[in-house]
């Protein structure tokens, strides 16, 4: 009763052999850890937080137009370069106002 059975017999582990370097227990703790970069919760937050601080720059960019801030840190620099246009010098002004009206009650 012979049977032809093709599948592979040998056994995983043999004594007293040499391990390659793809079989070896370091590769396997590597391969877990780029896994675990991959596939992990931290680059979803990372790629999430980057979309979404890129889509809303974005959006504040086509909405408010080239010459307007997207937020305090340009505003800051265009208002030192003086590039501030004189409406949001205007607005700058008028909330400050308000905000102090509203602190000191006068």
């Amino acid at each position: 009763m012979a049977t032809e059975d093709k599948t592979d017999t040998r056994p995983k582990f043999i004594p007293n052999t040499k391990r390659s370097f793809w079989n070896s227990r370091f590769w396997y703790s590597v391969s877990y850890y780029v896994r675990q970069l991959r596939h992990g919760t931290a680059p979803k937050l990372f790629t999430a937080a980057t979309l979404y601080v890129v889509g809303y720059n974005i959006l504040v960019r086509k909405w408010k137009g080239e010459g307007h801030p997207v937020n305090r840190y340009q505003w800051r620099i265009m208002e030192r370069r003086g590039e501030l246009s004189d409406e949001l010098l205007r607005k700058k002004r008028v909330v400050n106002e308000y905000f102090h009206a509203r602190l000191t009650g006068k």
